[in-house]
């Protein structure tokens, strides 16, 4: 009884792993179609299951990315990228959300204080990173317009 038992978790195992793969692959063909609700739901539903890390990454960058060019709906690319920081701190993508963080902040809602803590962020943990030179033309940028020195004068006026 028991062989027939593992037999049969290996077969829903691997079968579930399918769908997963399946299911990658169909939201990659909604968003590129334009289908964006259906892009959203297939990408949920792999972050839902939660198996494989690697695809589970992948889907919560390409959601927030979805929310971001998409969408542009931005608090909820904020959202995205927040959480895939916190539960897959270590990853890649990690790394690129925090640099995503800064931009939207930055460029897109006007939020400059987050803005620079999220490109700060960036610096110390990656210092050595391609995107450096990024990171330092956006603040250059910031310095530049004067967006730096104004929050600095009113966080001394406090």
């Amino acid at each position: 009884m028991k062989p027939l038992y593992y037999l049969l978790f290996f077969i829903v195992s691997c079968n579930s792993n399918v769908d997963i793969n399946e299911t990658w692959s169909q939201a990659l063909a909604f968003r590129e179609n334009s289908q964006l609700q259906e892009s959203i739901t297939s990408l949920k539903k792999i972050i839902e299951i939660g198996k494989d890390e690697s695809l589970l990454v992948k889907a919560q960058y390409q959601l927030a990315d979805i929310y971001l060019n998409d969408v542009n709906n931005y608090q909820f690319a904020i959202e995205e990228f927040s959480e895939l920081i916190r539960v897959y701190p270590e990853s890649e993508f990690a790394k690129k959300s925090i640099f995503m963080l800064g931009y939207i902040n930055s460029n897109y809602i006007e939020s400059y204080d987050d803005a620079i803590m999220y490109y700060n962020m960036f610096l110390d943990k990656y210092p050595a990173d391609d995107l450096v030179q990024s990171v330092k033309y956006e603040l250059d940028l910031l310095d530049s317009s004067g967006i730096i020195e104004s929050l600095n004068q009113l966080r001394n006026n406090k």
